[in-house]
């Protein structure tokens, strides 16, 4: 009767206080969950491998993704993996490399496999709406939903995610650093656009799929604001006439609404989760309801 009490007050003391900070063990402690074989680097690899056998195998370096929804359907996908030069080629690479193994390793192949694809389809598609004068190539568009998928893993994970002030820093940091690009260092060659949508994209999919350790009701409003955020990037596309890449990144949203009904069931069916008296105070990982995708 002593213990069940000590519960219930834990429970109704946690209920109406603010969640703790944590030192970020229950994060990665979810992550380490997780088999070793789903959690290696193998589609970021791909990738860059495949980036660097187009760009030196073919003579015109690659494809580019054509004005007016030219080109056969897959064009857009082909534009992924093409660069117009080495400089182009490398630094795609190393960030990709980067950003890509960091993020797979810690939310796991098929998370990083619907960024990359998601994120370089809306990218193009969402250029040839903006700016369809003009054909694109390059990973930027899936580099850059990669790199802002990190802020939807802050949102949804913020008490429990190692430090989440630096990692809230450098974005930020690579948000002003493009703005002052776009305003200041405006170059005809990069297709800032193709950021701005790539980012979305990659933003709207990690709000679904991304590993939350400790889900909260409210966050559900998240995970459906990510589903409709996406599907907004898809209509866009579709009305802008570019309707070739729109189809690929369609390709997408039936899984993103699978994952979300799924979600959101299973936080309403769950019970509130009421703290074991055994766990230590500073342990975080048994005190939620865990969801992984």
């Amino acid at each position: 009767a002593a213990l069940s009490a000590r519960a219930t007050a834990r429970f109704f003391q946690s209920a109406m206080s603010k969640p703790r900070p944590s030192s970020g063990a229950s994060y990665w402690g979810a992550v380490h969950q997780a088999p070793l074989i789903c959690r290696l680097p193998i589609l970021t690899v791909a990738t860059c491998v495949a980036c660097i056998v187009i760009f030196f195998a073919n003579d015109a370096h690659g494809w580019s993704y054509g004005r007016s929804n030219e080109g056969p359907w897959w064009s857009c996908l082909a534009a992924m993996i093409s660069h117009v030069d080495q400089e182009h080629l490398w630094s795609n690479v190393a960030f990709l490399a980067i950003a890509g193994c960091f993020l797979e390793i810690t939310e796991g192949v098929p998370h990083v496999a619907c960024v990359l694809f998601g994120g370089g389809c809306i990218g193009a598609a969402l250029h040839g709406v903006t700016d369809p004068d003009t054909r694109v190539r390059g990973t930027s568009g899936a580099i850059y939903a990669v790199f802002f998928s990190q802020l939807s893993l802050l949102a949804l994970n913020w008490a429990e995610m190692p430090a989440r002030v630096l990692r809230l820093c450098v974005i930020l940091i690579l948000i002003v650093v493009d703005v002052a690009a776009l305003i200041f260092w405006r170059s005809d060659n990069v297709s800032y656009e193709g950021h701005l949508f790539g980012a979305l994209a990659g933003v709207s999919i990690a709000l679904v799929l991304g590993r939350n350790v400790r889900l909260r009701r409210f966050e559900i409003a998240f995970t459906w604001l990510g589903v409709l955020g996406y599907a907004a990037l898809v209509a866009t596309a579709f009305a802008g006439g570019q309707t070739k890449a729109a189809a690929l990144a369609a390709g997408v949203l039936p899984l993103l609404g699978v994952a979300a009904t799924w979600i959101t069931r299973c936080s309403l069916r769950a019970p509130d989760p009421v703290p074991s008296p055994t766990v230590p105070e500073g342990d975080c990982d048994r005190g939620g309801f865990v969801v992984r995708m």
